[in-house]
């Protein structure tokens, strides 16, 4: 049988704490909206509104929180919903015409005390229609993703468009990715700041029957260690252990004795 060194042993026990630590990267929730319920105070509706809706959404257009898992049209089911709400918007070349953005905020999200920073969020669109409305979107159809950190200004994290595509397709990104009648996590890296707002922009679809939906934001983060103060080590006194107190008494007694023995 082969031995093990104690400190072979207290290694393998280092790695395996630091293997399980680096499971846990960006574990910490920073802010979640999930659209279950009210909202959360730092979710800012821009321009919602519904118009002619009725009960599950099947008509009418509308920017806003969808519930009970209603489709927002009849040929377009959304699939992976987390719960049962979410946010959806429809058709805004209709009633919702005017070039007037819908976006919905997260604003002023902390983030100082955090980094490896990512946004997660579930997103689709319809791609399936019905007659005429099968071509849903056009070049001017886009669904953008962006960031302000620190009142910089807007970026663009990602942006969906309709630009070449047929029927029966969703809006795709620059990296070819494409937008489905399935929510979808995707995940941006966001960098480093103070005060996070997040913004969900649909620019003006112009088209017929578009219809985005989005669900499940998530920011999270690996939380900062916050470092020990620094300054001098407070002194302190050693207390001798309980065996060598005992030894020290019976060295006492021992020389006592001699002492007697010699006066008499």
């Amino acid at each position: 049988m082969t031995r093990v060194g104690s400190g072979k042993i207290l290694g393998a026990g280092i790695a395996l704490f630091l293997a399980a630590g680096s499971q846990h990267a960006n574990a910490d929730a920073i802010f979640t909206e999930s659209f279950e319920g009210p909202l959360q105070s730092e979710t800012v509706i821009i321009n919602g509104g519904i118009d002619g809706g009725v009960g599950d959404f099947k008509y009418g257009n509308f920017w806003s929180v969808v519930e009970l898992g209603g489709p927002l049209v009849i040929s377009y089911p959304i699939a992976g919903i987390d719960g049962d709400d979410y946010f959806g918007g429809r058709d805004f070349g209709g009633d919702f015409e005017g070039g007037t953005p819908r976006a919905v905020e997260f604003q002023n999200i902390d983030i100082s005390l955090y980094t490896n920073v990512q946004l997660t969020i579930a997103l689709s669109n319809r791609t399936i229609g019905i007659g005429e409305n099968k071509t849903n979107y056009g070049a001017e159809d886009v669904l953008n993703i962006m960031e302000n950190l620190d009142g910089g200004g807007l970026s663009v994290l990602d942006s969906f468009d309709g630009i070449s595509q047929g029927i029966g397709h969703g809006l795709i990104n620059s990296d070819d990715v494409e937008l489905t009648q399935t929510l979808t996590d995707f995940v941006y890296d966001i960098g480093s700041g103070d005060n996070l707002t997040i913004r969900i922009d649909a620019a003006v679809f112009s088209g017929n029957q578009e219809a985005v939906a989005f669900d499940n934001i998530r920011i999270t983060g690996d939380l900062i260690p916050v470092p020990e103060p620094e300054g001098e080590p407070e002194e302190t006194t050693s207390v001798p252990e309980p065996g060598t107190l005992t030894l020290f008494g019976l060295g006492l007694a021992g020389v006592g004795f001699m002492r007697r023995r010699r006066i008499s």
